[in-house]
Parts: structure tokens; sequence; C-alpha cells
């Protein structure tokens, strides 16, 4: 199986219940035992595979 080729240029604004620095992005578990987040992404450019 073929690997699509893929590329993604974006702004994220995340907030969650970790502590500061999420734990859950750097994997590792959650501060709190559990994860509760919104987040959300402003996207400049992007292409998958022939589509952009």
């Amino acid at each position: 199986m073929a690997e699509t080729e893929w590329y993604v240029k974006a702004r994220e604004f995340a907030n969650c219940n970790c502590s500061y620095g999420c734990p859950c992005q750097f994997n590792a578990l959650p501060t709190h035992g559990y994860c509760c987040a919104v987040s959300g992404f402003e996207f400049d450019e992007g292409r998958f595979d022939r589509v952009t």
C-alpha cells in the first residue's frame, strides 16, 4: 500500500484541563487522569495527494 502525500500550514488554538504545557501533546498521561479539550484550526494552505 502506497503512502499518500499531504501537507498543511495552519494555526492552532487549543485549551484543555491539563497543567500548562499539556502532557497529552507530548505522549504523556493527562494531568488529572482524563483530557477535556477544545481545539480549532485556521488553515492557510494544504495538499492531500493531488487535492489542494
